[in-house]
């Protein structure tokens, strides 16, 4: 009897560790996310500044979607990482475009939807894009490949940066 007793706390220690690890490990993914989520914000908003500032808006966006790609997902869960990387070749191709359309007035669109992200304008997304789109910009991948993101960070628990009202 007494080893019977002994043999159950041991497996509910066991299991208490293996749960305690679990929710660590699940919290370590969250806090990943969330650093992913404010490493990017903080990138565009550098971009941002620079357009504000009266920088090239092409450079700004290049830059921006070189820097993506230095986000360090190591820690992040595998589906997130690679929701991540659609993002980023998402707005690789929307910079690739946006170059092929060098005009100030496809520039003024982005600035907008940067505002946009950042809560800083009244133009609807849907506008933008049906805008951008009659130039031949397609921001629907962008605008599919961040929705994927939250969705993915949701799944998680992760806490998305909030831009300025």
């Amino acid at each position: 009897m007494y080893t019977e007793i002994r043999t159950f706390l041991l497996h509910a220690i066991l299991i208490l560790a293996c749960v305690s690890n679990c929710t660590s490990f699940e919290e370590r993914q969250k806090k990943a996310i969330e650093v992913v989520l404010q490493e990017d914000y903080k990138l565009m908003q550098s971009a941002q500044e620079k357009i504000k500032n009266k920088g090239n808006k092409i450079d700004a966006f290049t830059t921006y979607t070189f820097q993506m790609k230095t986000i360090n997902l190591e820690n992040c869960p595998a589906d997130f990482s690679e929701i991540f990387r659609k993002h980023t070749y998402a707005w690789e191709d929307a910079v690739k475009q946006m170059k092929e359309k060098d005009n100030d007035f496809l520039g003024n669109l982005f600035e907008g939807i940067i505002g946009f992200a950042t809560g800083n304008t009244k133009l609807t997304m849907s506008a933008l894009t049906k805008i951008l789109g009659d130039n031949g910009v397609d921001m629907q991948q962008v605008n599919n490949s961040w929705r994927d993101v939250e969705l993915s960070a949701r799944k998680y628990k992760a806490k998305l940066p909030v831009g300025p009202n």
